[in-house]
C-alpha cells in the first residue's frame, strides 16, 4: 500500500468513525439517563462541557495515540506528537459539546395550557403554550452584574435581569408569587476602554434596558421556556431575592418567546454537522504531512 491509502485506511477512516461514536453515544447516555429517566441531575455547565472535555481524553488515548505512533514525528523538533494528540481529542470533543446544545432545545414536546398554574402539573417539561396569563410588570425587580470573556479575559459583559410575577389573570395576584417571568437584556464592550467610558456606557445601557422592559408588549408569546439553570436563572433568582426581600433558594421562572417553537434550535445542529466535518478535514490535512514509519507499521500487521 501507498502511504496514502495507508493514512486513509490506518488513521482517517478510523479517526471519523471514533469520533462520530464518541458524539452519538454520549449524546444518547445524556438523553437517556439526565432527561428520560432523570437518574441524574447534573448541572448544564457539567453535562455539555465539563464531561465531553474530561472523556474525550479516553477515546484518543486508546485509539488516536496508538494510530499516531504510525506517523514519522518523532524527528522533528517540538513535541509534534502531543500537538496530533490535541488535535485529535478536540475534534472529539467540540462536535459533542455543540450536539449537547441541540439536544437540550430539540428535545421536548410543547404543551398546550388553559392558565399559567397550569404548569405546575406538567413538571419537569420545559415548553408552554399557554392561553390565560398576566405578566405583572408594575411590581417588577431587577438584578445587574457583569463578567469577562474571551482569550484575554478583553470583552466586558453587562447583563440586566428583570424578574416579575405572573399570573392566570389580572385579577388573582397572591401575597407570595409561585411562578415568576425573567427578561435578559445584555450588552458588550472591550475590557481595555477607559473606567469611565465603561461606567457612561453601563449606566446608558441600564435606562435603555428599563426603558425596553417597560415598552415590550408580554401579550400573545408563541409558548414560554422554563429556565431553570444556567447564568440566566441565577440572575432571575437574584432579581426576586433582592427585590422582594426574600431568601429563596430556587424558583419557577419562565420567559417568553415570540419565535415559533419549531425553530428554536436555531443553528445549532449545523453548527454539530459543520464542526464534525470540519476537524475531519482537518485530522485529514494533518496525517497528510509526515511520512509513514514503515517499520512500524510492519510491526503492528505482523
Amino acid at each position: 500500500m501507498t502511504d496514502a491509502q495507508i493514512k486513509f485506511r490506518f488513521l482517517f477512516i478510523p479517526y471519523v468513525i471514533i469520533s462520530l461514536m464518541f458524539m452519538v453515544l454520549y449524546t444518547f447516555l445524556h438523553w437517556f439517563l439526565v432527561m428520560k429517566l432523570n437518574l441524574l441531575s447534573p448541572s448544564r455547565l457539567l453535562v455539555t462541557i465539563a464531561l465531553p472535555v474530561l472523556l474525550c481524553w479516553i477515546p484518543a488515548l486508546i485509539f488516536i495515540n496508538l494510530r499516531i505512533n504510525l506517523l514519522s514525528l518523532y524527528q522533528t523538533r517540538g513535541n509534534v506528537p502531543m500537538l496530533y494528540f490535541l488535535i485529535a481529542a478536540f475534534g472529539l470533543c467540540i462536535p459533542t459539546i455543540f450536539a449537547q446544545q441541540y439536544l437540550i432545545t430539540a428535545v421536548g414536546k410543547l404543551n398546550y395550557l388553559k392558565t399559567i398554574d397550569d404548569v405546575r402539573s406538567k413538571l419537569p417539561e420545559k415548553y408552554f403554550n399557554v392561553k390565560s396569563y398576566f405578566v405583572d410588570k408594575e411590581n417588577a425587580s431587577w438584578y445587574s452584574n457583569s463578567n469577562l470573556s474571551g482569550w484575554h479575559n478583553d470583552t466586558l459583559n453587562v447583563s440586566v435581569y428583570f424578574i416579575c410575577p405572573i399570573y392566570n389573570g389580572k385579577n388573582n395576584p397572591v401575597e407570595l408569587p409561585r411562578l415568576w417571568f425573567g427578561v435578559k437584556y445584555q450588552i458588550q464592550m472591550p475590557n481595555g476602554l477607559r473606567s469611565d467610558i465603561k461606567e457612561d456606557r453601563t449606566q446608558d445601557f441600564y435606562k435603555d434596558s428599563q426603558k425596553m422592559f417597560q415598552d415590550k408588549d408580554f401579550r400573545n408569546f408563541n409558548y414560554f421556556e422554563q429556565i431553570n439553570e444556567g447564568r440566566s436563572y441565577g440572575g432571575y433568582l437574584a432579581a426576586v431575592n433582592n427585590g422582594y426581600g426574600l431568601k429563596l433558594k430556587d424558583i419557577l421562572v419562565f420567559e417568553g418567546k415570540f419565535e415559533p417553537f419549531e425553530s428554536r434550535s436555531g443553528d445549532k445542529l449545523w453548527w454539530v454537522i459543520l464542526s464534525y466535518i470540519l476537524f475531519s478535514f482537518v485530522w485529514g490535512v494533518v496525517i497528510s504531512i509526515p511520512d509513514i514509519e514503515t517499520n512500524i507499521f510492519q510491526d503492528q500487521l505482523n
